[in-house]
């Protein structure tokens, strides 16, 4: 058993990394003023026990981020008005915190991943539309 809590903490942390870098990537296309998330920040998802608490602020500065940038630019996405954080963020916690049951680890590890890749795949948009809308500049203002 306690193999098995090891193999799915570093699978966790082996998705996580690359998971962080795209967020890290999507607040690089958003103004400084805009970020209500430091990409500094985003590192302390990697502490243990200390990541049961952050994900949930990572989720939601992230969110209140992309908000604010988008009243920024032109046009308007229903992106900014997903809960995909939270819902990922709640199934994170669920699944450390059935870490060590054995079965049920699997079914909420398998949950969060699930989760995850839609997340993942709403950050990626976000980028995309972040990319293809820029911010009018400061002089037209």
């Amino acid at each position: 058993m306690p193999y098995e809590s090891l193999i799915f903490l570093l699978g966790a942390f082996v998705i996580a990394f690359p998971f962080l870098t795209t967020m890290k990537h999507c607040l690089d296309q958003m103004a400084p003023e805009n970020r209500r998330l430091r990409r500094s920040q985003l590192w302390l998802n990697l502490i243990p026990v200390f990541n049961l608490f952050w994900v949930f602020v990572t989720a939601l500065r992230f969110s209140d981020s992309f908000k604010a940038e988008m009243q920024r630019r032109p046009g308007s996405t229903t992106l900014a008005q997903s809960r995909k954080g939270l819902v990922t963020a709640t199934l994170f916690v669920i699944f450390m915190v059935t870490l060590p049951t054995g079965f049920l680890s699997w079914l909420t590890f398998g949950l969060w991943i699930l989760a995850l890749a839609f997340y993942w795949k709403e950050i990626v948009m976000k980028m995309v539309w972040l990319m293809k809308n820029p911010a009018p500049s400061r002089q037209a203002r």
